[in-house]
């Protein structure tokens, strides 16, 4: 947004330059780049400005003034034009009082100010102030692929697009399971160590639900439109790739037992890249100032939510080793962007990208190894967990089936339900050779007590059917342990979810 001040006539470039100076003063806006035909401010923050970037030009009887949002406002929401407005209210009062003689004494004392900011650019002491170009206007602009802003847009319409067609396939809108979601290409240790190297990347566009989506969409819009113009669409990319691959291997190492998705992980990355950048001179003076704490916090916040929603144990749990680990592979990632942006070379670019991807790759297949007979023992559990399943429910259906004599229950509980429990003990007794997780085996023993407690209950009721008569204390014994160990599958269960 700009105003040209054409209209002012018969007034020397000191007067001029004074009467702007001063305003933005008076307005507390805090003026950094200053030359000789004009400088730069940025507007002080407050609910009606975020610390836009005010650019003055002037010349011998006019003054060309610009406000931009800096490169953390996606949207204008009108601030711009009433910077302008206020500048000009505060400008034409003051101008109307201008006194000559000080002006040109003033322009005159800070021409030594010029001269030092120059050579302090020319050295290479400080940087010049670079505007934001490509100002996001309206909210569909946020969807545009353009120059400098390419990719962004492109990777959020990916992941909607394959969040819609997992919908379609089968995988619940609002709230898929863990066996839809591993079934679409979710990130699950057993499955990707043991071969299926391809979840590392697929699960990075993958969502457990809308409102996960949405939520990772507006960060990754919010972080491409402020880094996707530095690096570059191309380096862009790149980093982002290889940040979910990273995050999403650390997770594999730290929660093996999750079904892990979502883009988190290489967002995660790119804030890491950002803030690495945010400690070097590539990024203006000013912008480092600003964006440094707001961008800290953010990543803190969202980490430590992640630690406390996994510690209350309520909701999807939070996949923080992908995150931290996106966040150490980005600001590794982005202080060997500071090297490729600071030699400008597609050589250089090139040499680094390499080094970068032999070093995750060789790091991968390292932390990996030895790992897959650990996933592989997993693998076997499941399957072995099925055929428990099918072994329980053969009992429990047979049990629920009504009879018509006491004689048929009793043929029914040693011809069918006796020998499943048995069947799911030799089940139960396989998983418990198998090398797994603490909390797994935790699970085997409880499934093997309970399937030992049936099998003895219903030993002991299909030789004592026909004495049973009214309370009988040994049952009574056999319910309660039973319930102990209902309740504690219970709450394994509700842990894993």
């Amino acid at each position: 947004m700009e105003k040209d001040f054409s209209d002012i006539t018969d007034s020397s470039l000191e007067e001029i330059f004074f009467t702007a100076h001063t305003a933005c003063a008076n307005m507390g806006w805090d003026i950094d780049y200053i030359h000789e035909n004009g400088f730069q401010a940025v507007t002080k923050r407050s609910m009606s400005s975020w610390g836009e970037l005010i650019t003055i030009e002037i010349t011998e009887s006019s003054l060309n003034i610009t406000s931009k949002c800096l490169h953390y406002q996606i949207l204008d929401y009108g601030k711009n034009k009433k910077n302008l407005r206020r500048f000009y209210e505060e400008f034409d009062s003051l101008f109307e009082e201008s006194n000559k003689d000080e002006a040109v004494k003033f322009y005159h004392e800070i021409e030594h100010e010029i001269a030092e900011i120059q050579q302090m650019i020319a050295d290479g002491q400080r940087e010049e102030f670079t505007e934001n170009t490509g100002m996001i206007t309206s909210f569909k602009d946020l969807f545009k692929p353009k120059e400098g802003y390419y990719v962004t847009p492109i990777l959020v319409g990916l992941n909607i697009l394959i969040y819609i067609i997992a919908s379609l396939l089968g995988t619940h809108f609002f709230a898929p399971t863990a066996d839809q979601l591993l079934n679409a290409g979710g990130n699950f240790s057993p499955y990707t160590m043991n071969g299926e190297y391809w979840r590392l990347l697929s699960s990075c566009f993958l969502h457990g639900g809308l409102f996960h989506l949405l939520f990772n969409m507006y960060a990754l819009l919010y972080i491409g439109f402020m880094l996707e113009g530095k690096l570059g669409s191309s380096k862009f990319t790149f980093a982002y790739l290889v940040c979910g691959i990273s995050a999403s291997a650390v997770s594999n190492l730290f929660n093996p037992n999750l079904v892990s998705v979502g883009a988190s992980g290489a967002i995660f990355g790119m804030y890491g890249v950002f803030l690495a950048l945010l400690t070097t001179k590539i990024i203006d003076k000013r912008t480092r100032k600003t964006l440094m704490p707001s961008i800290s916090i953010f990543v803190f916040y969202n980490i430590m939510m992640g630690f406390s929603a996994n510690a209350r144990g309520q909701g999807m749990q939070i996949d923080n080793a992908a995150h931290i680990g996106g966040l150490l592979s980005g600001m590794v990632i982005g202080y060997a962007m500071y090297y490729v942006l600071k030699k400008n070379e597609n050589r250089t670019s090139y040499a680094v990208m390499a080094v970068i991807l032999i070093a995750m790759f060789t790091s991968i297949a390292l932390a990996f190894e030895g790992k897959s007979e650990h996933g592989k023992d997993i693998l076997k559990y499941e399957k072995l967990l099925q055929k428990y399943s099918d072994y329980e429910d053969i009992a429990i259906d047979a049990i629920s089936q009504p009879f018509q004599s006491d004689l048929k229950y009793s043929n029914r509980l040693n011809r069918t339900v006796l020998p499943a429990w048995k069947g799911a003990v030799n089940i139960a007794d396989s998983m418990k050779l198998l090398q797994l997780p603490l909390e797994f085996e935790e699970h085997v023993n409880n499934l093997y007590d309970y399937s030992i407690t049936q099998r003895d209950f219903y030993s002991y009721l299909s030789v004592r059917y026909y004495q049973l008569n009214g309370y009988n204390p040994k049952i009574d014994s056999f319910n309660l342990v039973l319930q102990r160990i209902i309740d504690n599958i219970s709450h394994y269960q509700k842990a894993m979810e």
